[in-house]
């Protein structure tokens, strides 16, 4: 019977083949569609589940505020993992994390730039599940300048050769033994590394500082033990550790510094979250936004009832013409079961058809959209227990609501009518129809509305006055990479005539390594504080990146005081409640000794975007230091000659740089780098509806 069915649905199928193929074509576009966007929430919603103890693992951060500063940081202080562990009997066991600066790596005659590169204690793979390949976990990073390699780092340097044992050297003057070769880290892992080097290889000078942050630091609780019990502990924790160092540094009790604006606490947040859920700042690398996958989950689920409504639409508009059929069937003896089992047949041998497909069209596409999702999708369905069976059902479930409509379209016709050729349809199904149509009206805006806000969201980013210039910037990396020869450097650089300015700074707007620093107001009270990011600059730094000085004057070689000098920016000076701040004076408290530094303001810059647009902008401040080693030189160019200036620049470098690769990258392309997770969700959306 069933077969009976089959055959018949293909005879149909052959004998409608310009509307089958239109209608089995639009349910296969929705079904593929649907399934790329399944398998990118999959993943982005996969990250970090890898590790064994997934959901026993919480970072632990700073959150507070500090004057009118209210933070939460991914990081928090160097002690705090021993102190969690000694004094929280639930936590099994933790570890730290500290990023490493990008750096040259060297073995014989091989050396590369390396950027992925962190420090981590010796208990890292207890906490985490990186498998390692050789070497022991338990003591693979137990001895200093231990260090262990990704696979693929191995082959980069080693070939097919054994790594373990072997040496490798540090551009900055420090050697590492291998001691384990780790696999290479999944792609959803919320950090990423090829060289993991034992923490004892640095000097902590902050190893007992409460008041310096930096570390990240992960914990495993006790199996089903209720994370908010710990966080519950975390505020009296809290007070009894800062308490001696907030007397130490600031002169007063906890309690007068907590009854002003100040305030500070530990927070815990799970592992499996970080990647989508979390809102600190200084993550170890960019995260995610849940809402991105509520709202791809949206356009996926309004997709395919799209091209469910399509598929439904387009079966029953030839129902006048199968109601002549169906009228004969009747007339011949045929009951009406077996007419729905026949229409059921006929919609569900379409949409599995259609399903086959759509499969094949996502194996088809999935490298194309691999590359705009920044993603390494594979096609492996039946990995995930659960996709199958998604699939199948809702497959089989828009090909039965298919039939059922289709019969009961056709009921609705007078059999008498049309066997003498007049249709003479009934009107009930009338009503039906149109809401389908205006229901696909309503889906058809939703996604419109959706296009114009994505497409004001990429122009807003694109176009928004962020304060400063990024174009035509050429950022060359790793500076102190010229040791002393930096200044010489510069000028040669400005004898060429395609290079306006150049400028040498600890750190760039867009990037990390923004210090931090804790400032008094002269003569205020010990419990008013306001903090600032900092950064290091030179005398060129406001006209080669193009800020805009709001009052006062920037730094100048006419004053020899000005290493003593401090700029802020607009939101600094708000902060502070200065009405006139030039010539006003500061007082820096140094977090590792008892002393306060004076710095007085010579000018104010207008505000900048140092981090992207959607972080507030927080108080800035700007140092001059000399000699210092900064990190970038960065040159305003003429984009014109850049080719010429690129390859001048390079040659100029091999000449003063010590033994150093020639790194360089531009500004734009930089900070556009912060909206990535924004330019793609743009691309995705690019990708399927135009």
């Amino acid at each position: 019977m069933i077969s009976n069915y089959l055959r018949v649905a293909v005879r149909i199928l052959l004998r409608f083949k310009v509307y089958s193929v239109i209608n089995v074509a639009g349910l296969a576009i929705g079904l593929a569609c649907s399934i790329l966007i399944l398998l990118y929430v999959e993943d982005e919603m996969s990250y970090d589940r890898f590790h064994e103890k997934a959901h026993q693992i919480y970072r632990v951060g700073e959150i507070g505020n500090l004057g009118d500063r209210q933070f939460k940081e991914a990081t928090a202080p160097a002690p705090l993992a021993d102190a969690l562990l000694n004094e929280f009997p639930e936590v099994l066991q933790a570890t730290r994390i500290i990023k490493g600066i990008n750096t040259v790596i060297r073995f014989e005659d091989k050396s590369f730039f390396e950027t992925s590169y962190i420090y981590s204690d010796s208990t890292f793979f207890d906490v985490f599940s990186f498998p390692l390949v050789s070497g022991n976990p338990e003591t693979a990073l137990t001895e200093p300048f231990s260090m262990v390699i990704s696979e693929s780092a191995s082959a980069r340097y080693f070939g097919n050769e054994d790594p373990m044992g072997k040496v490798l050297h540090e551009a900055d003057g420090n050697d590492f033994v291998i001691t384990g070769i780790v696999e290479d880290n999944p792609a959803n892992s919320h950090f990423h590394f090829d060289f993991l080097v034992s923490m004892n290889s640095l000097w902590e000078s902050e190893s007992k500082n409460w008041l310096s942050d930096g570390y990240y630091t992960y914990i495993v609780l006790q199996e089903d033990f209720p994370p908010a019990k710990l966080a519950k502990k975390l505020p009296g924790f809290t007070r009894k550790k800062m308490s001696p160092q907030i007397l130490k540094y600031f002169g007063i009790s906890i309690d007068e510094w907590s009854s002003s604006e100040n305030d500070i606490n530990f927070y815990i947040e799970p592992l499996t979250r970080i990647y989508l859920f979390s809102d600190a700042s200084n993550q170890l690398e960019p995260t995610s936004e849940v809402r991105y996958i509520y709202f791809f989950i949206t356009i996926a689920f309004l997709i395919l009832i799209l091209a469910a409504i399509n598929f439904t639409s387009l079966t029953t508009a030839k129902s006048s013409i199968r109601a002549r059929e169906v009228g004969i069937r009747k007339v011949m003896g045929s009951s009406r079961n077996r007419i729905i089992y026949q229409l059921l047949a006929e919609s569900v041998f379409l949409s599995m058809l259609a399903l086959i497909i759509a499969l094949a069209a996502v194996e088809l596409f999935l490298p194309t959209f691999n590359q705009i999702a920044y993603k390494d999708l594979s096609m492996n369905l039946f990995a995930r227990w659960y996709v199958p069976p998604i699939l199948i059902i809702g497959t089989l479930a828009a090909g039965v609501l298919t039939g059922f409509y289709s019969e009961i379209s056709i009921s609705t016709y007078n059999i008498l009518a049309v066997l003498r050729g007049k249709l003479g349809p009934g009107n009930k199904r009338g009503w039906f129809r149109s809401g389908l149509v205006v229901f696909q009206f309503a889906i058809a805006i939703i996604i419109v509305v959706c296009t114009i806000v994505i497409y004001t969201q990429l122009t807003f980013i694109q176009n928004k006055n962020l304060g400063f210039d990024k174009e035509h910037v050429l950022v060359v990396d790793r500076a102190y990479g010229l040791e002393n020869r930096m200044e010489a450097f510069k000028y040669e650089l400005l004898k060429h005539p395609g290079i306006s300015n150049v400028t040498l700074t600890s750190t760039i707007p867009g990037k990390n390594g923004w210090g931090g620093a804790i400032f008094q107001k002269k003569d205020s009270p010990p419990e008013q504080l306001f903090h600032f990011s900092y950064l290091v600059g030179d005398l060129d730094f406001t006209k080669t990146f193009g800020i805009e000085m709001a009052e006062g004057r920037f730094f100048s070689d006419k004053y020899g005081a000005d290493s003593m000098s401090i700029v802020l920016n607009e939101t600094a000076v708000r902060s502070l409640g200065f009405k006139g701040p030039v010539d006003q004076n500061l007082m820096s408290i140094a977090s590792s000794r008892d002393e306060r530094v004076p710095f007085k303001i010579i000018g104010v810059v207008k505000d900048f975007h140092y981090a992207p647009m959607h972080e507030k902008i927080g108080n800035i401040a700007i140092l001059y230091r000399k000699p210092y080693f900064p990190r970038y030189v960065s040159l305003r160019i003429d984009n014109q000659k850049m080719e010429e200036i690129i390859k001048s620049v390079e040659k100029t470098w091999k000449k003063l740089s010590v033994n150093q690769p020639f790194r360089y990258f531009f500004l734009d392309e930089s900070f556009d780098e912060l909206y990535k997770s924004e330019r793609r969700t743009g691309k995705i959306f690019t990708f399927f509806f135009y």
